[in-house]
């Protein structure tokens, strides 16, 4: 037999497979960490340019300043929100749980000194003034939204002409 022509004996995958004793696989370790998952994305959210403290943008080209009224629909935990309160601006903050708009509401009532609203709401519509804002921030809404048409024109309505909504 020639060495181009041999070939490995062909077995059949079952027989090796329960020929072979399995290990229990050992069981993970539990690590404990002063590190909250939400830290490690928010680190990874300013390795990628976002929350850029030095020159006051939420993410490149978005400045935020005390001259600012920031409205943030849908805060959530509050990451922008309490971004523009760093940034010394005003902030309308809305979600439709309660629970994270009271515990937002009392961690910008300790950072800041200006006028600051929260609201729970579904913004559909918003009860505020047409032009509240110089500044719209809606961060992973959308998805959760059934009529996205009447819900962007409300940001719209919401932010001051000329002015910038992401």
């Amino acid at each position: 037999m020639s060495r181009l022509s041999w070939k490995p004996p062909r077995h059949d995958p079952r027989t090796i497979a329960t020929s072979v004793p399995r290990a229990k696989p050992e069981p993970l370790p539990v690590i404990h960490s002063a590190v909250s998952p939400r830290d490690v994305g928010l680190r990874d959210a300013m390795l990628d340019g976002w929350f850029l403290g030095d020159s006051g943008e939420l993410l490149k080209g978005f400045a935020i300043n005390a001259d600012d009224t920031l409205l943030d629909v849908g805060c959530g935990e509050g990451v922008a929100t309490l971004f523009a309160v760093r940034q010394g601006a005003s902030v309308i903050f809305t979600d439709s749980e309660h629970d994270k708009v009271r515990d937002l509401a009392r961690q910008v009532e300790a950072q800041s000194t200006r006028q600051n609203l929260g609201l729970v709401s579904n913004s559909l519509p918003l009860p505020l003034a047409d032009g509240c804002a110089s500044k719209v921030v809606c961060m992973e809404v959308l998805e959760h939204i059934d009529q996205p048409e009447p819900f962007m024109a409300e940001l719209v309505r919401m932010g001051r002409p000329g002015r910038y909504i992401y």
